[in-house]
Order: structure tokens, then C-alpha cells, then sequence
């Protein structure tokens, strides 16, 4: 079956349980000495992969991973610092901020931002576009479009999470927003909420102003998800 491994956690020795996701939603398996470093299945203690696992049944309260194949690592020799930092971001966003019984419903964004990876050069976008996924999924579909509050196009100053998206100047004042992000930022705000994908982000994203919105994403999700995306500060280090 295809799989998305999430994580892996040692048990006993050299033996380890692997959290993964299925287009039918989670699953574990227990692997057989995977922590050994020239075990066959070894690479499956790597998490965010896509891999074709064939599992039998076992003693334990897990399927006992027989065999496997690798699909795709979206980890490579030459990875830099950001796209290992959003590898990381994404499986703990995937683990912290989804329901289980929702896993099958984040499986094909997952599936897709995993294969973006391996061609895209701003991880950055991979990661904002991943997030705002997830937070439609809660339930947060922020409007981008116009003002969220008297649905006017024009006059767009200011952006809020608290609020539910874009307000325009009146609105702004009105609710007394401190409009703490750039156009430019607020541009990419847009973007983020309404790429098609992960490759066609539309406007230019710089790592600077991705730290930004990275930023405004880990307070929001805190806020309401009650979730603290460590890896988000780790990502915003390089």
C-alpha cells in the first residue's frame, strides 16, 4: 500500500513504530530492526517520505512491516538547511494540526507538497501554501479577495488572522487593526490562500518575507489549535 511516513519512534533496541498516513487515513506498522543501519527497511525511520509498504499481521497491536520501496525522499545529498526545515515543518504540521480522522482528507495536499519539494527552489512556498491548506481544513477559510468585513475589492489595507482575512481602510479603522504587514506581504497572503499549487505561487516570495508570514502562521495556529509549531522557528534560523 502507498504510505506517507510521518515519524518513527524507536522501540527496544533496534525496532521502531511507524506513524504514516493512507488515502484511507493513519496507519502504524512496527518495523523489525529498522534502527539498524543496514537493515532493508532502514530508511523508513526518515519521516515525510512516500513509500509502498507491504505489512503482515502480528502478535502486537501493529502490522509487522515485511517488506518496502521507497517512492519518493524528497531529502537529497545536497538538501540545504530550508527544504530539511520544511520537511520537518510539514510532517509536524501534518502530526499536531490534523485530526486523525482527517488524515484522508490531507493525504493528496501531503502527496503533493512531498513531490513539489523535489523540483521547487523556495521550500518557503511549499511550506506557507501547506499551512494555509491546513488551516481551511479547520475550518479557517480566510478571505483574500476582498474586505472580510463590508466585502469591498478596493481600498484593501490591512490583514488579519483574528479577523478572518483582508479589511479595507473604513473596516481597518473601524476595528482598530494595527496593520503590521507590507503590501508586498499582504500580496503574498493572497497568494498563498489561492495558489493552485505548489509550484505556481504567483508573486515573488523572498525568505524574508517568508519568516514573516511563517511568523503570523505559528501565532495563529497557537492561538487557535491551541499547537506549537517548534519547527517553524527552527525553519526561520537559516
Amino acid at each position: 500500500m502507498k504510505v506517507i511516513i510521518l515519524s518513527s519512534t524507536k522501540y527496544k533496541e533496534k525496532d521502531g513504530i511507524i506513524d504514516a498516513i493512507t488515502e484511507s487515513g493513519p496507519i502504524s506498522f512496527l518495523g523489525r530492526g529498522i534502527y539498524k543501519p543496514t537493515a532493508k527497511n532502514h530508511q523508513l525511520v526518515d519521516g515525510l517520505l512516500i513509500a509502498d509498504v507491504e505489512a503482515v499481521t502480528g502478535t502486537s497491536n501493529h502490522a509487522i512491516v515485511r517488506r518496502s520501496k521507497i517512492l519518493l525522499n524528497p531529502r537529497k545529498p545536497d538538501s540545504d538547511y530550508l527544504t530539511m526545515s520544511t520537511i520537518l515543518l510539514l510532517a509536524e504540521a501534518s502530526k499536531k494540526c490534523i485530526s486523525q480522522d482527517d488524515y484522508h482528507l490531507i493525504f493528496p495536499h501531503l502527496e503533493n507538497a512531498i513531490i513539489s519539494l523535489c523540483d521547487s527552489k523556495k521550500p518557503w512556498n511549499i511550506a506557507l501554501v501547506y499551512l494555509g491548506k491546513i488551516l481551511r481544513l479547520n475550518g479557517y477559510d480566510l478571505e483574500v479577495n476582498a474586505c472580510v468585513n463590508c466585502g469591498t475589492k478596493k481600498g484593501i489595507t490591512s490583514f488579519s488572522f483574528a479577523e478572518g482575512g483582508f479589511l479595507c481602510k473604513a473596516c481597518t479603522k473601524e476595528n482598530n487593526i494595527n496593520q503590521d504587514l507590507t503590501p508586498d506581504q499582504m500580496i503574498l497572503i493572497r497568494d498563498v490562500f489561492n495558489a493552485p499549487d505548489y509550484l505556481h505561487f504567483g508573486a515573488e516570495c523572498t525568505k524574508e518575507n517568508a519568516a514573516i508570514l511563517l511568523g503570523k502562521f505559528k501565532e495563529f495556529i497557537s492561538e487557535v489549535l491551541g499547537t506549537n509549531l517548534s519547527t517553524i522557528s527552527f525553519f526561520l534560523k537559516g
